[in-house]
């Protein structure tokens, strides 16, 4: 899930676009480099205080989105626009951005003090 939690900001991405280059071709053979696109002109706007969900099946780029947006480092190119409030992410994005896991809320839920930590985590994000 994206929460758009600063108070007034809009989170807008315009045409993002996620490419890696892998290599085909045999192990004794010269590799050739091909240029593959991880995601497609993806469009979205999430308001202050909308909660997003991503859901798509096994494979289909939704962890690479949400790496992208929270500036997580990856080994391709992404191209087009991550806005926030219609300006370029700030440098200080990707200290107060960032995702968990579903497998890790998951193992927090199951002990006696997960619910807590998810609270405060929602606090944290909120302020």
């Amino acid at each position: 899930m994206i929460t758009a939690a600063i108070e007034g900001c809009t989170l807008e991405l315009k045409d993002v676009q996620y490419a890696v280059k892998i290599r085909s071709g045999k192990a004794c053979q010269k590799k050739e480099e091909k240029k593959k696109t991880i995601l497609h002109s993806v469009n979205m706007k999430i308001y202050a205080g909308q909660v997003c969900a991503v859901m798509g099946s096994s494979g289909s780029g939704k962890s690479t989105l949400l790496d992208i947006i929270s500036h997580i480092s990856k080994r391709g190119v992404v191209s087009g626009s991550i806005l926030m409030d219609g300006q370029p992410l700030p440098k200080y994005f990707k200290r107060i951005a960032g995702y968990v896991l579903t497998l890790f809320l998951n193992i927090i839920k199951t002990r006696s003090y997960g619910t807590r930590f998810v609270e405060i985590c929602i606090k944290i994000t909120k302020e």
